[in-house]
């Protein structure tokens, strides 16, 4: 039973097609790094498998090899489709910030800005972060800073020590409808040795840690989200009715504008300095560079 508590909770999603026998250990570190900023090593893999109890000795790619004239058809069905994605290089939205990528010119989080100052409805960092890595690219260097990447890989190194058996005590701990004494008794009578009170408090505590960074990161997303729609409701009022596309078509502008002087604009600001230029063009004149 003590193999359990310390399985990952990251390895839980392959449960099934580990006991199934339907997935080799090299197929999971291959899928976990696609997600992954930082990638894992296979014996990182072999550890988390055998802390679920199984053993890894069946698990390899290996075992193939002596019925490689008849492979399996979803194994083929699976390559294909893992080396397709590989060649794909992502989703279609992503081919446009690939040469910066291949750079390392352009951020994770600058990517973010770019393509969200283009949608009608944003999508969250860690969407730009699985498209870049079905890209086959990590992400660990295009980062605004060391100190966010840092912090994330400390999240979910919490994430991944939350304990196996804790969580299916989790929504009712989130709901405050179990106490701890009540998940100590109900563990116990499942478990062949009993645990401690100190045991669960731990688990407790690192359930507790990952929940309050969860709610931080919501919060934090509703406020840019508030930020952005205020923006918008602030350029219009400012010059009256605009389509989607001439916004769009702006904002775009603008994003060049931030990304050559390094720094934020706000909508009536640069409304004003296109005006600018606009009038400049009345007369016949424009800027000329600086020397």
């Amino acid at each position: 039973m003590g193999r359990i508590e310390r399985a990952p909770a990251w390895i839980l999603k392959y449960r099934d097609r580990i006991e199934n026998g339907t997935i080799t250990v090299e197929e999971i570190l291959e899928e976990e790094n696609r997600v992954r900023d930082k990638p894992i090593k296979l014996s990182t893999v072999t550890r988390a498998i055998n802390a679920l109890g199984f053993h890894t000795s069946g698990l390899h790619l290996h075992r193939d090899e002596e019925s490689e004239t008849s492979p399996s058809p979803a194994r083929s069905e699976a390559a294909t489709a893992a080396n397709e994605e590989k060649k794909g290089g992502g989703p279609g939205w992503l081919q446009k910030y690939r040469e910066r990528i291949e750079k390392g010119t352009i951020t994770v989080e600058e990517i973010l800005e770019e393509e969200n100052r283009i949608r009608d409805k944003p999508i969250k960092l860690s969407t730009v972060t699985r498209a870049i890595n079905a890209m086959g690219f990590h992400t660990s260097g295009l980062r605004r800073g060391a100190k966010t990447a840092v912090a994330e890989e400390v999240e979910e190194e919490e994430r991944d020590r939350i304990p196996y058996w804790i969580l299916k005590y989790r929504n009712r701990i989130e709901n405050g409808t179990i106490t701890a004494e009540e998940i100590l008794e109900e563990e116990n009578r499942i478990r062949d040795k009993p645990i401690k009170l100190s045991t669960l408090a731990r688990a407790l505590n690192i359930v507790g840690s990952v929940r309050k960074k969860e709610e931080k990161e919501k919060e934090k997303e509703k406020l840019e989200g508030e930020i952005r729609t205020q923006e918008r409701a602030d350029f219009q009022s400012s010059i009256g009715e605009i389509s989607e596309a001439t916004r769009k078509r702006f904002e775009a502008i603008k994003g060049n504008w931030e990304k050559d002087l390094g720094r934020t604009l706000h909508n009536d600001y640069f409304m004003n300095i296109l005006l600018a230029l606009a009038k400049l063009l009345g007369y016949g004149k424009t800027l000329a560079v600086k020397k």
